[in-house]
């Protein structure tokens, strides 16, 4: 298997040296977090690579490129284990393993307050902030757009950052609400009120009380105002 490794030539080191500037760890390390950005494509917008551990102490004599290869496998965010190859000339000069870790960033939805449970989600509830998402498991929300006729699936705290697990599209019919309930059979439709004790999505089957007759039935949900029970 053909073993993935990026190589970039110094320049920040070049330029340093002709504008006379003293070499550092620091200056090694920019290098080095150029060469993981370009690496793994990173967009340094959304990232930061912060490094941990780094043993290899260099001087600007001994190198003029270097590259990186990754010794875990998996996606390039949080803490990882690259190592690192120093070359002059074409020629191998030394390598060693550094520790990292990638901070991912993006512009997600962030509660404002509180949101509770079955809130639907407006946009005054909501605000754009710029949020480390490195160690989310579930995809960060980050078009308001697309909360429209969404709600709360559970309590969300303030200034926690919106989740798709955490918001539901809202049943068209929800427990408590008045509805029409159709009874049919064959080409005969009676209509009568109920009151919905279950929420429901099109075509699901709740429990529906009969507001006439104080019968608990099952019906299905046809539409936000309608719930039908066939008699066939």
């Amino acid at each position: 298997m053909i073993k993935r490794i990026g190589i970039c030539s110094a320049a920040l080191l070049m330029s340093l040296m002709l504008m006379g500037t003293a070499f550092s760890k620091e200056t090694f390390e920019q290098e080095l977090r150029r060469c993981i950005a370009a690496y793994y494509n990173l967009d340094q917008n959304r990232t930061e690579i912060e490094i941990r551990r780094n043993r290899l102490s260099v001087s600007p004599e001994e190198y003029d490129s270097l590259a990186v290869e990754a010794l875990t496998k998996g996606e390039p965010r949080g803490l990882l284990a690259l190592e690192v190859t120093l070359f002059k000339d074409g020629e191998r000069v030394r390598s060693g393993q550094i520790r990292i870790n990638i901070a991912h960033f993006e512009y997600v939805l962030v509660a404002a307050d509180r949101i509770k449970r079955h809130d639907p989600l407006s946009s005054d509830k909501i605000i754009i902030v710029r949020k480390e998402t490195t160690s989310l498991t579930d995809k960060a929300l980050t078009d308001p757009a697309k909360l429209a006729g969404k709600w709360a699936r559970r309590i969300i705290g303030k200034n926690r950052i919106l989740t798709s697990s955490m918001v539901e599209q809202i049943p068209a019919v929800v427990s408590g609400e008045k509805v029409a309930i159709v009874y049919s059979s064959g080409g005969l439709d009676i209509a009568t009120h109920g009151t919905a004790l279950e929420s429901g999505y099109i075509g699901d089957k709740i429990k529906v009380k009969n507001d006439q007759s104080r019968k608990i039935i099952t019906a299905t949900v046809t539409n936000a105002e309608t719930v039908e029970v066939s008699l066939l």
